[in-house]
């Protein structure tokens, strides 16, 4: 199967890539902000492709977390985030 082709499968079956600023978007309304705010809620993308999401939550979790950024709080945020790509390609 060519790049192509799969790109098409992809656009039929309603997988697209996300925009960054649409990203920002969607994590700067007031009910997903309340969850990457907070140091201990968890995060997941189950559509993950390249990560886009999930990059950009880690960035924003630790933006609003700042002033609590201790290297455990670090990594309770590193770990809070998942992303889950199903396709190999």
């Amino acid at each position: 199967m060519t790049v192509t082709s799969k790109s098409k499968e992809r656009v039929r079956a309603g997988e697209v890539f996300t925009p960054a600023t649409m990203v920002f978007e969607m994590i700067l309304q007031p009910c997903i902000r309340d969850v990457i705010s907070s140091i201990d809620h968890t995060v997941l993308d189950p559509f993950a492709g390249q990560g886009q999401f999930p990059c950009t939550a880690l960035f924003f979790k630790m933006f609003f977390n700042l002033d609590k950024l201790t290297e455990e709080n670090c990594l309770r945020i590193v770990n809070s985030i998942y992303g889950v790509e199903l396709r190999e390609d």
